[in-house]
């Protein structure tokens, strides 16, 4: 069903990647989506701001998400926090009055707090409104719905209240997984944790095939790091060593072309580019490592049948085209910051396999 087509029939949906017009306010935003869905969308000759009913229906729409109480509708858009943004998108679907709303992983990439804010966003939506939600964020997932089914490879799992498929023995075996238990920080959910080495004063010098890890909460420097040992921001003090050579204070084109090699978080893949012109964009160096397009795409048969789409809608598909994007430059060292962001636990173990690689 083409995407007018469903709107006129009631569905209202978000994807994983958000597509917002970041240069634009809150409010700017709702306007258009609801503008959009209109017949005067193609009215060029009136002010936007002639549409008084357009403009209540979208004061209405902010005042129900308590988005006007918190940051106002003249903020742009690039100044929300990523959760704020997600939220918002949520609103967006809301201005073709959906009878029911798709949510395609409105939690991803999400911090605990920024969750728990979503679940309560979610929570505060019209009762009478039926949510088709998608998650992997288990505590998301056991606020909000009051009917799961859990898929395993298409195989529905189980089906009926959250709390008795949180019981079912299969479903702890496959979705829940193979789980370190621990504090999620908010129910106790079991949560995936990837073997990590603490970083403190220093990163130890990499030896060959060695792995290092850098764990720290939101906001204490794991970005800022990365950008600093690649050269985007130098550092203030202190000294970056890489293969022998003091790349401190170099530019990030000379660290990389000394062997740095960057999947920066987000992906920052080219949407409008198939996965394979990802790849060929990026390929440097093949006799260095021997990383090309045949040996990239013997990783996955999933790669490989994606070859020919865009890394647009999922975030699964983008994540793994910036993955192999890294490794066609063939670096002697390849950074990843939070690749396995916003995945579910299955993709984020095969991300753990390709790294290993």
């Amino acid at each position: 069903m083409a995407e007018p087509s469903a709107h006129r029939n009631g569905h209202g949906a978000t994807f994983q990647i958000t597509s917002l017009f970041p240069k634009l306010t809150v409010l700017d935003n709702v306007l258009l989506a609801i503008q959009g869905l209109r017949r005067s969308k193609f009215v060029i000759w009136r002010f936007l701001s002639s549409y008084r009913d357009v403009y209540d229906k979208a004061h209405g729409l902010l005042e129900r998400a308590s988005f006007l109480d918190r940051r106002g509708g003249d903020t742009e858009v690039r100044y929300l926090s990523h959760g704020e943004q997600r939220q918002l998108e949520i609103v967006l679907a809301l201005a073709s009055d959906p009878s029911i709303l798709l949510l395609d992983e409105p939690a991803a990439g999400l911090s605990s707090g920024e969750s728990a804010e979503m679940a309560e966003f979610l929570l505060g939506l019209d009762a009478n409104l039926a949510i088709l939600l998608i998650e992997h964020d288990m505590d998301v997932v056991f606020d909000v719905a009051h009917h799961i089914s859990v898929l395993h490879f298409g195989e529905v799992l189980e089906a009926g209240p959250p709390r008795t498929s949180a019981r079912a023995r299969r479903c702890r075996r496959f979705t829940w997984g193979r789980l370190i238990h621990g504090n999620s920080g908010r129910s106790g959910h079991p949560h995936l944790l990837r073997r990590c080495l603490c970083v403190a004063r220093h990163v130890p010098a990499a030896r060959a095939r060695a792995d290092s890890g850098l764990l720290g909460r939101n906001g204490v420097g794991k970005t800022t790091l990365v950008n600093s040992i690649v050269g985007f921001t130098p550092p203030r003090r202190g000294k970056i060593v890489f293969k022998g050579a003091d790349i401190t204070r170099s530019a990030s084109f000379e660290t990389v072309r000394s062997g740095m090699g960057l999947v920066p978080q987000g992906r920052r893949v080219f949407p409008t580019l198939s996965v394979e012109e990802n790849l060929v964009v990026a390929e440097r160096n093949p006799g260095r490592h021997g990383w090309n397009l045949e040996r990239v795409y013997a990783l996955s048969r999933a790669c490989a049948s994606a070859a020919a789409s865009a890394p647009r809608r999922s975030r699964a598909r983008a994540a793994d085209a910036g993955h192999r994007r890294g490794l066609m430059t063939n670096p002697d060292c390849l950074i990843m910051d939070e690749p396995s962001e916003g995945l579910a636990p299955s993709s984020s173990r095969g991300c753990g396999r390709r790294s290993g690689g």
